[in-house]
């Protein structure tokens, strides 16, 4: 808190508060714990009940002290998790609640999917939290919409062998893993389903530094990526890191104008050549006529 102008200070009772180096008090010695978060230059305090909140740097309490934990899981979207009675939700900077408070647990270990490079156990391709409820598992988004409902046997699933690895995320499609009784299918950030809960199981594979992805279903293995893009026609929105393919998009968004642009030529020139074809005709209908009238002249 130095490198701000700020100093954690903890008066005879053992209370702690926080004062800037000039002297002046920024938050009265009257906590029994606290601790700097120094992302987002907050302070997590506690009180004598052993509640806990959110107060800033500038001494505005952002989070009453009102829950038995209270953990930052997103510096950027100001979102934290928050429990009582170990029950565990999540609210925003503002306090809002964004998951209510019913879960017993919030976010996926990491540590069963060491292959995934996940980066916040709690918030999937910065969009996708994940919460346990009884045993079932489901999906909300950052705003607290369900992606999934809370119905799930759990997500990823444990590779079958020592050669492969346990696989949670296929970020070629920003994609999660589903688990239901014996099957496991796939779903993307939006809730659609890719691959339906019907394959026995789902893997990685990492072999010279390329990572593919793996299905079995009936006793066949299939190419995860493969089997999106070139069987069913599902093309991936993301590179193997997770970066969006705009450039695809782009270079797709130009080829359907320019052939929009081709089609309107043609269309153009077709409606050209019918009314030069509309015009021959009337042409010849003339001659045909002027035609009719000399012969029948001359025959008078």
């Amino acid at each position: 808190a130095i490198l701000y102008n700020l100093m954690v200070v903890k008066d005879a009772n053992g209370y702690y508060g926080v004062y800037d180096l000039n002297g002046n008090t920024i938050i009265g010695e009257k906590y029994k714990n606290m601790k700097f978060i120094e992302s987002s230059q907050e302070f997590i305090v506690q009180t004598n009940e052993n509640k806990m909140g959110i107060i800033a740097s500038d001494s505005t309490t952002k989070i009453e002290p009102t829950y038995d934990s209270i953990k930052q899981i997103d510096k950027d979207l100001g979102l934290y998790l928050v429990s009582n009675d170990e029950r565990y939700g999540v609210i925003n900077g503002n306090g809002r609640t964004i998951i209510f408070l019913e879960y017993t647990q919030i976010g996926i270990d990491p540590d069963q999917f060491n292959n995934d490079d996940i980066k916040n156990q709690y918030l999937l391709y910065n969009r996708c939290i994940p919460v346990c409820q009884n045993d079932k598992w489901g999906m909300f988004d950052i705003n607290g919409n369900t992606i999934l409902p809370v119905e799930y046997d759990g997500f990823g699933c444990v590779a079958p062998s020592s050669a492969s690895s346990s696989l949670l995320l296929v970020p070629e499609y920003q994609a999660f893993v589903v688990h239901q009784g014996s099957y496991y299918g796939l779903y993307n950030t939006s809730g659609n389903e890719l691959i339906p809960i019907r394959v026995t199981d789902m893997y990685s594979v990492t072999s010279s530094g390329e990572k593919g992805y793996y299905l079995t279903y009936e006793g066949i293995t299939m190419d995860v990526i493969d089997y999106l893009s070139n069987t069913l026609g599902i093309q991936p929105i993301a590179d193997e890191n997770g970066e969006m393919l705009q450039t695809q998009n782009n270079n797709t968004n130009t080829n359907t104008q320019t052939t929009n642009n081709q089609t309107n030529n043609t269309e153009t020139t077709n409606t050209q050549s019918n009314n030069a074809g509309a015009t021959n005709t009337q042409t010849n209908n003339a001659e045909s006529s002027n035609t009719q009238v000399s012969a029948s002249t001359n025959n008078v």
